[in-house]
């Protein structure tokens, strides 16, 4: 069973920042362009914590396996100042339960390290992709 966890492909932290739209989001207003951050949004223990928090919690639904459905689920989120996350929803599915998967483990990570602009924290709007790749 610990064969099936592994048989997922995870992102590298740098590639997921890389592959992450950031929208610094000042007060209640979404600012439309992409901006560069001071300090990115992180995942609750870094590179390390994420890649393990896949590792125990992201499992490949059954109907995905038997369909022998693979690819990218892109899930959009706001992480608010606080580091919690809202607005949480679906940007691109795969099907075979692969987006419900991915939506569930975005809501159950926790409170992450909010972005950083010009000094002040900010909301920041992320894109993540997560990928499922069979074995």
């Amino acid at each position: 069973m610990k064969n099936d966890k592994l048989t997922l492909v995870f992102i590298p932290l740098f590639l997921f920042l890389i592959g992450v739209e950031l929208k610094a989001q000042t007060g209640e207003t979404v600012e439309e362009q992409i901006e560069k951050l001071d300090v990115a949004p992180q995942p609750p223990g870094g590179v390390q914590g994420w890649t393990q928090y896949l590792i125990n919690r992201l499992k490949y639904p059954e109907k995905a396996q038997s369909k022998e459905i693979e690819g990218t689920v892109i899930v959009s989120f706001i992480v608010e100042k606080d580091g919690s996350l809202s607005d949480i929803e679906l940007m691109r599915g795969i099907g075979g339960g692969c987006d419900e998967e991915a939506l569930r483990v975005v809501k159950g990570s926790g409170k992450w390290s909010p972005g950083e602009m010009n000094g002040s924290i900010v909301r920041t709007r992320m894109r993540l992709p997560i990928r499922f790749k069979l074995g």
